[in-house]
């Protein structure tokens, strides 16, 4: 058993000889390639320019629109450096001719990029695939298909992509293929984990079957299984993925496939998840079952993690710095290798870095599990290392994307990612290119690599993302610089069990009475009212009441008696009854996302960022009022009365909007909201009192739009907030000439989609804007806005129907769920008369 020391200097050692291997492998095109690829390094300019020109050119198939974008590219960032001369001369003769000759500068330029990439993207049609297949055949390496193109939208498209991989699994020359959760589905819902991990099982189980049924032929007349493997995209996905492979594996018809699983050393979760993969594939193996493949790569979607990270407020799920990363791949390798694990769980080293080749190298010589522990490399991108290592290792699989020639648009985020790899300050691949034994280059990366080895063990390997909306929410400091409110993160185990146990608490409540709150008083009174679930039409959930004249005259004189007192209020007070709200709705948000898809029908996510929203409102509207009152130029006052009428699409966050901001600026507020969501009105109003806002300073007020009116008309009433149609605010401004009236009104919402855009991310986005919370947004998107080659593209079409309809609606209604949501709320007559109504009689 070498001792850590002796692993870095024999690593050491051995990487040395690899690349001095490597370079005698080097042929005349690879030294040409690494001279271009150093050049690369030095130009950043050239490589915004290669990053833009193959995100841009490829999307679109009109001339013009191509040769438009290249030249804006080379009139922004100019002719790239690095490129040699023939390639710079091309370029300059399109920025100077291409306008005169479209079709033949466009051509040439989608040639010179698919030539490029031809190495590292391979086509899928037949005849070029066959003849690659054969040709790593005869070189004994053995490939892994990557379809690229993975992220499907409708459901149709995932059952053609399931159809390519069973009948790439089919082909006698393919040994190996890999599949992403987002190619075999078009929704994956962490919030209905169960469900969706049951959706996805025959899907997958499927393509396990056929790799079972086919097996591949190797040179050496042996036939093994063809290999699956199930790649992990991002970090919501991982216990989903981890999941279905482990509960796939275990039926009694797969215990004889040992499929691949891929892990992402970036994520400090992703080696006690290794462990947990390894206590179970070891018991299964003690169960007679095959041993499985455990791919350890460090990771891919760095910039999308960190997107999605900014964007919801969470913390970025991999670690801080490269030399964490490195140390946990190296920890994860050390761990995979020692015997007692490598014979339950096959390793694939993914990487091009020569100190990790080369440490897998010594460590599976010096434990003897050499026949357990193979390599994988990306196809393209390092053929003298690949080269080389097959002299020393028999286990070399080349990752090998494909595309078929007329989708390579299709290809881009592969390709930009490798560009970013190529590129990035801390990746090896950027120093490689013209790297020797013993050169500063060297030196730096084997400094790198010995520290990472040796701290190996000290890395942190718990979660980045601990967030647990069961724990009590922290106070924050009221002196706190404002910053976004985090939504929920719903991949976490912890959340998903929240937010359900608050489903069904809220789905097993009985009907419960909803008063309103005016002159201090609660009221509840009949004739009442009959709240109304969406989800179940059947069900009265609770009853609420009305008011009458003389509630709304006593609402009225009450919000006018204590304006003039409250006004006095100060900046401090105010200011401490938002920071106390915001904790409250912090402390109710389960209870007020099961309020809002109880009251508005809306999904669990898009209620939990209104939520969110309400409490930005709480923080920011504290924070930006002090700042206005600082500033010696301004004099402010309140209003006096302020009516807030919001819509019950968003019925959380508008009321609060606009409640809050009245009383931050010392308004005395009348809040009536809409009927349909008088639940949700309440607990934040409850919420608001219970902060310290006086009851007579906010009142609410549930009244019918005709009675309401009076509320619009009388003079008593300083201010009005209104969200809702144009149609109303012209309406209101009828009634009284002359109110001062605060509206947010509808339009007509438009994405537009250029022949340059990425056609999957408009679609996706489309359908989000246009469908989400049952299309009732109030920026719901009803126009789409196509240049014609968009419009006229037929795929564009397919593939926008096929997301739409795969877009689930539920159960079949039955007439009561048609006619209700209609009439929003029922009357009480009316349902029972629905209720009471023999199914043959509907």
């Amino acid at each position: 058993v070498l001792q850590p020391s002796q692993v870095v200097a024999a690593a050491v050692q051995v990487a040395a000889a690899l690349t001095e291997l490597a370079e005698l492998e080097k042929t005349r095109a690879d030294r040409s390639h690494a001279r271009l690829l150093a050049r690369l390094m030095n130009d950043p300019d050239g490589q915004a320019f290669t990053t833009f020109l193959t995100d841009r050119v490829h999307r679109s198939r009109a001339a013009e629109r191509v040769v438009g974008a290249s030249r804006y590219l080379l009139r922004r960032l100019g002719v790239p450096t690095y490129l040699p001369g023939i390639a710079r001369l091309q370029l300059q003769m399109l920025l100077r001719a291409g306008p005169f000759l479209p079709e033949l500068a466009a051509h040439a330029m989608l040639r010179r990029l698919r030539e490029e990439t031809r190495d590292v993207v391979i086509s899928a049609e037949e005849s070029t695939l066959q003849a690659h297949l054969q040709t790593r055949r005869q070189q004994h390496v053995h490939v892994n298909i990557n379809h690229l193109g993975e992220a499907v939208l409708g459901e149709q498209a995932a059952k053609a992509r399931i159809d390519d991989y069973l009948a790439l699994l089919v082909r006698p020359d393919v040994e190996a293929i890999s599949v992403k959760l987002s190619s075999i589905a078009s929704r994956i819902e962490l919030l209905s984990f169960q469900e969706t991990l049951d959706d996805l099982r025959p899907r997958l189980r499927a393509i396990y079957r056929a790799a079972l049924a086919h097996h591949y032929l190797r040179p050496d007349g042996s036939r093994v299984p063809k290999l699956v493997s199930l790649d992990m995209e991002a970090y919501r996905d991982l216990r989903l993925t981890a999941a279905l492979f482990t509960s796939l594996l275990d039926e009694p018809e797969l215990r004889s496939l040992g499929p691949c699983i891929v892990l992402q050393a970036y994520l400090p979760d992703a080696f006690p998840l290794q462990q947990e993969l390894t206590h179970w594939a070891v018991q299964r193996v003690h169960s007679g079952g095959a041993a499985v493949r455990l791919r350890i790569v460090k990771g891919a979607n760095l910039a999308m993690e960190r997107v999605e990270s900014s964007q919801r407020g969470w913390p970025v799920p991999i670690y801080d710095t490269k030399g964490e990363v490195d140390a946990n791949y190296k920890r994860m390798v050390d761990y995979g290798c020692l015997p007692e694990h490598a014979r339950a769980v096959h390793l694939g080293i993914a990487s091009h870095n020569v100190f990790d080749i080369a440490l897998a190298l010594t460590l599976r010589e010096s434990r003897q599990v050499q026949a357990q522990v193979g390599f994988e490399l990306l196809e393209g991108m390092a053929d003298p290392l690949r080269r080389a290592l097959q002299r020393v290792a028999d286990d070399v699989l080349l990752y090998c994307p494909i595309v078929s020639e007329t989708s390579m648009q299709t290809a881009i985020a592969y390709l930009t990612r490798r560009l970013d790899e190529n590129t990035a300050d801390e990746n090896f691949l950027r120093r490689s290119f013209g790297m020797r034994v013993g050169d500063a280059s060297w030196q730096s990366e084997q400094a790198r690599f010995e520290a990472a080895y040796l701290s190996r063990e000290q890395v942190a390997s718990s979660a980045r993302r601990l967030q647990d909306r069961r724990q009590t929410p922290e106070r924050l400091a009221a002196s706190s610089d404002f910053v976004n409110e985090s939504d929920t993160d719903f991949s976490l185990p912890q959340n998903q069990a929240w937010i359900t146990e608050a489903l069904e608490r809220c789905r097993t409540r009985e009907c419960f009475d909803v008063p309103m709150q005016v002159a201090g008083e609660s009221l509840f009174q009949e004739p009442f009212e009959l709240g109304f679930d969406p989800s179940r039409p059947q069900l009265v959930p609770y009853r609420y009441a009305l008011a009458a004249e003389a509630d709304l005259e006593r609402c009225l004189d009450a919000a006018h008696r204590v304006a003039p007192r409250f006004a006095q209020s100060t900046l401090a007070e105010r200011s401490a009854w938002l920071a106390e709200i915001a904790h409250g709705l912090r402390g109710a948000r389960a209870e007020l996302i099961a309020s809002m898809v109880l009251d508005a029908g809306k999904r669990v996510d898009q209620a939990d960022a209104e939520v969110s929203e309400a409490i930005d409102f709480a923080e920011y509207y504290r924070r930006s009022f002090a700042e206005h009152c600082a500033v010696p130029q301004l004099r402010l006052s309140p209003k006096g009365v302020v009516l807030v009428t919001p819509p019950w699409n968003f019925p959380l966050a508008i009321p609060a909007g606009g409640t809050l901001a009245a009383l931050m600026a010392g308004n005395t507020v009348i809040l009536k909201p809409a009927l349909e969501t008088v639940l949700v009105a309440q607990r934040f109003a409850a919420i608001c009192w219970q902060a310290g806002v006086p009851k007579h300073a906010l009142q609410l007020l549930f009244c019918a739009d005709e009675l309401g009116s009076r509320l619009i008309r009388d003079a008593r009433v300083q201010s009005v907030v209104l969200t809702g149609a144009t149609s109303t605010a012209h309406l209101f401004k009828t009634m009284r000439p002359g109110l001062d009236l605060l509206a947010e009104t509808g339009g007509k919402n438009a994405i537009v989609v250029s022949a340059l855009a990425d056609r999957d991310a408009a679609i996706k986005d489309a359908l989000q804007s246009a469908f989400g919370h049952s299309g009732q947004k109030c920026s719901a998107a009803s126009l789409l806005i196509c240049e014609a080659e968009v419009y006229d593209d037929p795929a564009f079409q397919s593939v926008l129907q096929d997301a739409a309809e795969s877009i689930p609606v539920g159960p079949a209604w039955d007439l009561r769920s048609v006619v209700t949501p209609l009439i929003r709320p029922p009357s009480g007559a009316l349902l029972r008369a629905l209720t009471t109504l023999e199914a043959g009689e509907r």
